[in-house]
C-alpha cells in the first residue's frame, strides 16, 4: 500500500510542478456495489447499496486526485439462505425458516489517481488507487416453524487494504456530474474477495 501511495504522489509531484492552477471539488455519490464473496457466502450475497462522499484535487486539466468513502449495506438472499440451511438440514423445506438481519456493511476509504480526456462537457477518464475496506455483519436469527429460533452474532469490525481500478465519465454542466464502477479487491488472509461498486455523483 505504501508503494502504491508514493507513486500517486510523485504523479502529484511532477504534474503540479508543471500546472500553477490547482482545482479543489467536494461532492456526493450514491452507490450500488455486486459483492462476490468465497466460500459458503459466495451465493448468498449480491447487491448491495449505499453512498458517502469525496474530494476532488486537480493538478491539471486531466489529471488529479480523489479521496472516496463509501458505506454500503449487502442484505442476504433470504430464499438461497434457506435454501442452504434446508441442504445442510436433510427432512425440511425452505418455508419451515424465516430469517431476520444478517447484513454486511462495507465501509470503504481510497485515494485513487484519475486520469481523463480534457473536455468542455463530456470526459471520460480512468481511475485506480488503493486503500481500505472495514466489513461488519449484523446478528443473524434463524427462526422454525415450530417457533424455535436460533442466534448468531454479528462480526466485529475488520479492517483490510483493498486495491481498485476502474474508469468512468464526467458531465460537466456548471457543476460537474459523473458515473463511476471500479473493480475492487480485498485482501482478506489466504484469499481474496471482490465487488464492483458503480457511482452516480454529483461534484461542486
Amino acid at each position: 500500500m505504501n508503494r502504491i501511495l508514493v507513486l500517486l504522489l510523485s504523479m502529484v509531484v511532477f504534474t503540479s510542478g508543471a500546472y500553477s492552477r490547482t482545482l479543489v471539488g467536494f461532492g456526493f455519490q450514491g452507490t450500488g456495489a455486486q459483492v462476490n464473496f468465497t466460500g459458503p457466502l459466495k451465493d448468498i450475497y449480491g447487491q448491495g447499496f449505499g453512498g458517502g462522499a469525496h474530494l476532488d484535487i486537480g493538478f491539471a486539466p486531466s489529471i488529479g486526485l480523489r479521496l472516496v468513502g463509501d458505506y454500503i449495506v449487502f442484505s442476504p438472499d433470504n430464499g438461497k439462505y434457506k435454501d442452504m440451511i434446508v441442504h445442510e438440514t436433510p427432512g425440511t423445506v425452505a418455508s419451515d425458516y424465516s430469517i431476520d438481519g444478517g447484513q454486511i456493511n462495507f465501509l470503504t476509504a481510497s485515494l485513487n489517481l484519475k486520469v481523463g480526456l480534457p473536455s468542455p462537457v463530456f470526459s471520460p477518464y480512468l481511475t485506480g488507487g488503493a486503500g481500505s475496506t472495514t466489513v461488519t455483519s449484523s446478528d443473524t436469527k434463524i427462526s422454525y416453524r415450530s417457533g424455535s429460533s436460533q442466534s448468531f452474532p454479528g462480526a466485529s469490525a475488520e479492517t483490510k487494504f483493498s486495491a481498485n481500478a476502474g474508469g468512468g465519465i464526467d458531465l460537466k454542466v456548471g457543476v460537474t456530474i459523473y458515473v463511476e464502477a471500479r473493480y475492487t479487491w480485498i485482501f482478506t488472509e489466504g484469499e481474496t474477495s471482490t465487488f464492483i461498486p458503480v457511482s452516480i455523483g454529483i461534484t461542486f
